[in-house]
């Protein structure tokens, strides 16, 4: 209530005030933004600062801006406020998000200012201009450059002369020389570079890169070789196919883990090497051409090889692949990446986080086949004991099949018996049934038969009978006829004699 109350009386004598004081003191309200560029679709914040060299009383503003290009977010656009006596400056921000490309200004207006003793102040507004663009706008605004504008080798002259395009270089030192300093410079200061300093050197070529990355992102390589004199260079064919020199400075060599620093002589020169008691392995170090990193590998002086030397570390075991051909069935071979090294690797399924490998423990000198789980990346001793069990256990369900399936088979037998016998069954009845009903057809048949021939005799008899009849019908009739004969014979006679 008291806020609103001391607002209430500020208002009134920001309004009225000015006609009863003197001008006695001046002070600034700025503004400030965090970025003088934004994107649009981002936020940014503006600062509004009024101060004064005297104590400020109260004042108040309106910041004005244009709503078709940022949005406020946060912040009160209409500030009402008063000092304690001693405030001399007091700060306000605002969140701004850009809405369209373009330029905005962010002002403030209608300001006024007392000062504690309630003399009307004398006030200087600032405003800001922001940029806004698009994305595109702003990839295109960035630099392309990424050319270097100079490198040097401490001591050593590049060959050729240095030239902004010119991306390759040789630079020639004496034999003993274990490192080179290299620089260089960019063109744009926009720019950033990679691959200057300090650099360890040993005897043939050392291949050195400096990246430079314009501001836009894109890439430019610049090579260096820095070639150390070698009066008898020693160079070997390695069993992978390629082609390098033997290290002979032990400086430039890291010693691995379970290996011992020792010299082995090859050529008629003392070579640095490291050997291991644990798997008797002798390693050098050999530089490939055109590789500037010195890789070791195996020497084997009896058959004078060298051949690739590669640790697997996993879960404090380190593991030295070898070359096998006896992984269990299902196990198909793979090219593998892990850890940025490539090997060869065998999988049950190309899509499987699991895979074997045939390696060397470097620590305990057994050999043996490793699965590696790739996406824990950790390893563990392969053994068929999960397969036995499961052989074993399929081997029983095998037998349990078998015996389930004899018994179903005998069911089955027994079964199609049962229904051969009550087909027999049914045949045999059908047959008693179809005889019964053939003898009793033959007996109605029999009777028809005896019936017809007794029809057939009564009809005979009957007509015979009639026949008879006819026959006496007939006598007595022609007797009738004849004695009729006789009377008129004998009235003829009558009459004749008469």
């Amino acid at each position: 209530m008291l806020k609103k109350i001391s607002i209430f009386i500020l208002g009134i004598v920001l309004t009225f005030g000015g006609i009863l004081q003197v001008n006695a003191s001046s002070g600034t309200i700025s503004v400030t933004s965090s970025a003088s560029t934004v994107v649009v679709g981002n936020t940014f914040k503006v600062t509004v600062k009024i101060s004064s060299s005297a104590a400020l009383g109260s004042w108040q503003y309106t910041i004005s801006y244009d709503s078709n290009k940022v949005k406020l977010q946060s912040g009160t656009s209409n500030v009402v406020d008063y000092g304690d006596g001693t405030t001399k400056s007091k700060s306000y921000t605002y969140t701004f998000k850009a809405l369209s490309s373009g330029s905005t200004n962010i002002t403030v207006k209608s300001y006024r200012a007392y000062a504690w003793d309630e003399s009307l102040m004398t006030l200087t507004a600032g405003s800001k201009t922001v940029k806004l663009i698009t994305q595109d706008d702003l990839i295109a605004s960035y630099s392309k450059d990424n050319t270097l504008k100079s490198i040097t080798v401490d001591g050593y002259e590049l060959t050729p002369t240095f030239n902004a395009e010119t991306l390759e270089y040789t630079v020639s030192v004496p034999s003993n020389i274990e490192k080179i300093t290299l620089n260089a410079e960019v063109n744009d200061r926009s720019a950033t570079l990679t691959g200057t300093g300090e650099k360890e050197v040993s005897e043939g070529d050392n291949i050195f890169e400096l990246l430079v990355t314009a501001e836009n992102g894109s890439q430019r390589k610049y090579k260096i070789n820095v070639k150390v004199e070698d009066p008898n260079p020693i160079t070997v064919e390695t069993t992978d196919g390629k082609t390098g020199t033997i290290v002979k400075r032990a400086s430039t060599l890291t010693k691995p883990n379970t290996f011992n620093e020792t010299t082995i002589n090859i050529n008629g020169e003392e070579i640095p090497a490291f050997i291991s008691d644990i798997t008797k392995l002798t390693l050098v170090g050999i530089k490939i051409e055109g590789e500037e990193e010195i890789n070791l590998y195996i020497y084997d002086e009896t058959n004078n090889t060298y051949t690739p030397y590669k640790e697997l570390t996993f879960n404090n075991i380190i593991i030295y692949p070898k070359e096998y051909n006896e992984y269990p069935e299902n196990y198909q071979k793979y090219e593998i990446e892990l850890n940025g090294e490539k090997l060869t690797g065998y999988k049950i399924d190309k899509n499987s986080d699991f895979f074997l490998i045939y390696g060397l423990n470097i620590e305990t000198g057994e050999e043996n086949i490793y699965k590696i789980d790739t996406k824990e990346n950790t390893i563990s001793r392969y053994t068929d004991e999960e397969t036995i069990y499961l052989n074993g256990t399929i081997k029983n369900l095998q037998f349990i099949i078998i015996v389930l399936g004899a018994e179903s088979i005998l069911l089955l037998i027994i079964l199609i018996c049962v229904l051969i016998s009550k087909n027999k069954s049914k045949k045999l009845y059908k047959k008693i049934i179809k005889d019964y009903e053939n003898k009793h057809n033959k007996e109605k048949e029999d009777v028809d038969k005896k019936e017809k021939i007794e029809e057939s005799k009564d009809k005979e008899e009957q007509e015979e009978n009639e026949k008879k009849e006819e026959i006496k019908i007939e006598k007595i009739e022609v007797e009738e006829i004849n004695k009729k004969k006789k009377k008129k014979l004998s009235d003829t006679q009558k009459l004749n004699n008469i």
